[in-house]
């Protein structure tokens, strides 16, 4: 897939909030999303429904093959249980549902993925931080449109910068999604009723849904500010809120706790990666591991752990390096 650079790497794809209170992260929310063809889009039809494909799956997987069925651990029954999906009718009326066209059924390459998540329509800076509006997004959405498939909505994630006895903690990921690549924990934003109400911020959705379950911090073993927001037109296609975020404990703890951490989510990552906190030795490793575009390869040799664009965006926010310092790493191709 051809990108336009210049976009990729424009000045304002890194805008730095150093230590931003969370509470000055504010956001509104709208619900109402049509098709190309003027009709609603009814995300908690499809969500239910695709709800219930998975549990078919899962009982037709355990019927099948005698064990659960683990996402994140298929192997070789990947591509049947993908396939079950796609040849079922409710998983082609979700894409028409969400106006999607039936060819691209094959970029969903994780089928099983069924979540509403927030997408960005547009943010301001504001005197106190910064604004932002959503609306909704389904995860079906998400992947074609990390495939180039264009949407008339933003994905939109949130990511921690961990910060733990001068280091700085990355992942190795695991599961379905760019397995061995090296990122920073980050997930999409979730659009739940206390989010959309307001009752619930970006900072809470964030604790609930990806720092918690991924690495097994909170709020009270913690301290978190909004770092900065990257905008990553290479993978998620939309911006990422970075919280650079400093456990209250040793480096030894916070990995005993990552690894006690019963979460399935946990499973995002199969190691952590801490590296110098300095700016020297995350220019290194950015210089050493990043390429540009990655493939969402299943069978990623050791000697091939790239760095995913938007976890080189996240580590140059931190580390001071330029967009344009980042674009001279670039290399043409998918690695």
């Amino acid at each position: 897939m051809q990108l336009d650079l210049d976009k990729v790497f424009a000045p304002e794809t890194i805008r730095r909030f150093n230590y931003l209170a969370v509470e000055n992260l504010t956001h509104s929310y709208s619900d109402k999303r049509k098709t190309p063809e003027g009709k609603p889009i009814p995300f908690e039809d499809i969500t239910q429904m695709l709800a219930e494909l998975r549990t078919d799956v899962e009982q037709w997987h355990q019927q099948e093959y005698g064990i659960p069925m683990d996402t994140f651990n298929l192997g070789e029954r990947r591509t049947p249980v993908t396939n079950r999906f796609y040849q079922d009718k409710r998983f082609q009326k979700a894409f028409e549902l969400l106006g999607l066209n039936q060819e691209d059924i094959p970029k969903a390459t994780i089928p099983w993925w069924n979540e509403v998540a927030a997408g960005e329509l547009d943010y301001e800076l504001t005197k106190p931080g910064v604004h932002v509006r959503f609306g909704p997004r389904h995860s079906l959405e998400t992947q074609l449109m990390r495939q180039g498939v264009e949407r008339p909505v933003k994905n939109v994630s949130v990511g921690s910068l961990v910060l733990s006895d001068g280091k700085l903690i990355l992942g190795l990921r695991g599961g379905a999604s760019y397995p061995n690549t090296y990122h920073i924990s980050a997930g999409a934003l979730r659009a739940e009723d206390s989010f959309k109400t307001g009752e619930s911020s970006v900072y809470d959705m964030f604790v609930k849904h990806e720092l918690t379950p991924e690495l097994g911090l909170t709020p009270s073993d913690s301290d978190i500010s909004l770092f900065s927001r990257i905008d990553d037109k290479v993978l998620d296609k939309g911006p990422m809120y970075v919280f650079l975020v400093k456990p209250n404990l040793t480096y030894k703890q916070f990995f005993e706790k990552w690894v006690s951490n019963l979460s399935p989510d946990k499973k995002e990552h199969n190691h952590l990666i801490p590296i110098n906190a300095d700016s020297e030795s995350v220019n290194t490793f950015i210089r050493t591991f990043y390429r540009g575009q990655v493939e969402n390869s299943q069978s990623r040799s050791d000697n091939e752990k790239y760095l995913l664009h938007p976890g080189a965006l996240a580590l140059a926010s931190f580390s001071g390096m330029s967009p344009g310092e980042l674009r001279g790493l670039y290399k043409e191709g998918v690695w």
